[in-house]
């Protein structure tokens, strides 16, 4: 009985580890500036974005969380993203690439992937 109350007591402090861990991680992500941190599944709709997204393009997180070629222009600097996006979900490391998006005041904006 008591390996099984040690191996419980265990258990916690590893969540509790994996908990403080990911708040501390959440807290630097989420308070960069001038740039945002993504993730999308294997359709290409975002499934997370840090809330710099709206210091960025203006746009809301909530507002931000479709698929990826959404705020994309017609600019054929773009026809890249789709190539480098099939690359990276297939684990092909991507070398930064250029992106114009739409910012929600209208304007376009370069950004560097």
């Amino acid at each position: 009985m008591k390996k099984y109350i040690c191996k419980i007591k265990k258990e916690e402090i590893i969540k509790k580890a994996l908990a403080k861990n990911e708040e501390k991680h959440r807290t630097l992500v989420e308070g960069i500036k001038g740039s945002f941190i993504y993730t999308h599944n294997l359709e290409g709709v975002f499934q997370y974005i840090s809330p710099s997204i709206k210091d960025v393009t203006g746009h809301s997180v909530k507002d931000f969380l479709k698929h990826f070629s959404t705020y994309m222009t017609e600019n054929p600097v773009n026809n890249e993203v789709v190539k480098h996006t099939k690359l990276s979900l297939k684990g092909v490391e991507q070398n930064p690439y250029l992106v114009q998006l739409y910012h929600k005041n209208g304007n376009m904006i370069f950004m560097i992937c």
